[in-house]
């Protein structure tokens, strides 16, 4: 599944994802992080991982970044096209920009619906 991520711990060991199929957001626990020999994630990273249902808890395994650049600002853009409308924010995983989306990177963009 792919995802983007809206939140990682200051300790880099757990992050946050939004998942493409508007489900339960996915955690990421330190053991399916990327390796001390690769950059940290960052908020806004496009990454693909595999799915798994613990109790009601969707983790996230095997983290693989994506090769789109990383969403700049994407907490203050959800919450800008939240508030602008009575319509709520959904990011979409898109091949290119969907009629009517507000691209924030090559793969990812924030509609209303």
């Amino acid at each position: 599944m792919d995802g983007v991520v809206i939140y990682v711990s200051k300790d880099r060991s757990r992050a946050i994802i939004w998942c493409e199929d508007h489900g339960p957001l996915g955690l990421a626990r330190r053991d399916a992080m990327p390796p001390a020999s690769q950059p940290p994630l960052r908020v806004g990273e496009l990454v693909r991982f595999e799915a798994i249902d613990d109790a009601g808890t969707r983790l996230c395994g095997r983290l693989a970044r994506l090769a789109a650049p990383p969403v700049t600002g994407l907490p203050d853009l959800l919450r800008s096209e939240t508030r602008a409308g009575a319509r709520r924010a959904q990011l979409r995983v898109l091949g290119g920009t969907a009629p009517g989306a507000r691209s924030c990177a090559n793969e990812v963009a924030v509609q209303r619906v």
